[in-house]
């Protein structure tokens, strides 16, 4: 993996979480944050400047976690690619259901966004329920 596909991968992969974590626990620390994501505090605190830096979250220290409207658009896009690569991964090509989220995770931030519009539209057409 490239440097910049490693940023991207991470980007999508601390994105993905924050939303998740809003949608399930509405508050968002650093310390939730990073036990999510097996982490140190101190790492996630550096990834979260990072991402304030580029204008995707709002953060400051000992204050909670919010998405930007651009981090918001952001993370709803890579959470949709995830689920739908994830469920290709499971319903076309069989595979667990760990070894296809983990993998989604992975292929999520590099995947062309023209492959899961084809993923997409192959699933929509499967005889068998999906989504």
């Amino acid at each position: 993996m490239s440097p910049q596909q490693r940023q991207t991968y991470c980007t999508a992969k601390y994105l993905r979480m924050i939303l998740r974590l809003e949608r399930q626990e509405g508050c968002i620390r650093v310390k939730n944050l990073a036990r999510e994501l097996g982490l140190r505090k101190g790492s996630v605190s550096g990834a979260l400047k990072t991402l304030r830096e580029r204008g995707l979250v709002d953060y400051r220290p000992y204050q909670p976690i919010r998405l930007t409207e651009a981090g918001r658009e952001m993370a709803e896009k890579i959470a949709g690619h995830h689920c739908i690569i994830a469920c290709f991964l499971r319903k076309t090509l069989r595979m667990s259901p760990k070894t296809a989220e983990m993998s989604a995770a992975r292929m999520g931030s590099v995947v062309d966004e023209a492959v899961v519009a084809r993923m997409r539209h192959y699933l929509e057409r499967s005889p068998t329920e999906v989504f």
